[in-house]
Order: C-alpha cells, then structure tokens, then sequence
C-alpha cells in the first residue's frame, strides 16, 4: 500500500535527501529538515548528559536532533532539549517500533516535529500525518 510510505524519508543512491511532505502543515518542518541535511541522534542512558551533547551540537551548528525512544528518560531529554534549544533547531524522535506508536502524540506535546522508525510500522505515517 504506497499510502503507507507517502511522508516516508527516503534517500536516494546518490545520497539525495527526500521528504515528500503531503501536508501543509509538516512543509516547514519537511524544509528544515532538508536544510540540516544531517540528522545527529541522541542514543543515551544519562539524560543528563543527552541533554548536555545535544545542546553542544547546537552550539557546534546543528540544526537537527534525533531522541531515540529507546534512550532513558526520553521524555525528558526531549522537554529539555526544546526548551534550551528548540528555537535553534528542529527536534524529533527516532527507533518508533509497532510497540510505540503511542508515543508519537507524547513526542508531539514534548516538542517533537519528526518522527522517524526503521521499520515503518503499520499506521505510522497516517498517525504523523494526523499530529502534524
């Protein structure tokens, strides 16, 4: 079903970065995306020191972050990171499993603009799409 993938990141052989974005209300998100051209992932037991990595990145000129959902405390890091540095850069989350969809509407309320999965669980993109 090609609506399951619509919205989906895709990178091309050449390493072109692509995010067919179908909503108006993701298009600035889908840019800023495209602009950072490189996502840095946030894979942390200490959410101290996430939060401390992820705001020297910013510092260092990046412009997109990654809080995996497995990292401890994920909520957290990501309530922090966007009140510290939310305005810099574009936050989101990543590793979304069948088991965590849930998550995506906690995400959100946490300063999540993106989501990202390495599996593209069922209803994963229509639940996106549905949040904004």
């Amino acid at each position: 079903d090609m609506d399951e993938y619509q919205g989906a990141l895709h990178v091309s052989a050449h390493g072109t970065l692509t995010l067919p974005c179908v909503k108006t209300a993701i298009t600035g998100t889908c840019a800023a995306l495209r602009r950072a051209g490189v996502v840095a992932i946030l894979r942390a037991k200490n959410a101290a020191v996430a939060v401390e990595r992820g705001v020297e990145l910013v510092e260092l000129g990046c412009t997109a972050l990654e809080v995996t959902l497995d990292s401890t405390d994920w909520v957290s890091v990501l309530q922090q990171l966007n009140e510290r540095v939310g305005s810099k850069c574009v936050l989101g989350i990543g590793t979304v499993m069948e088991d965590s969809l849930h998550e995506l509407a906690v995400a959100k309320a946490a300063g999540a603009h993106f989501a990202l999965s390495p599996i593209n669980p069922r209803g994963f993109s229509q639940e996106c799409r549905r949040l904004g």
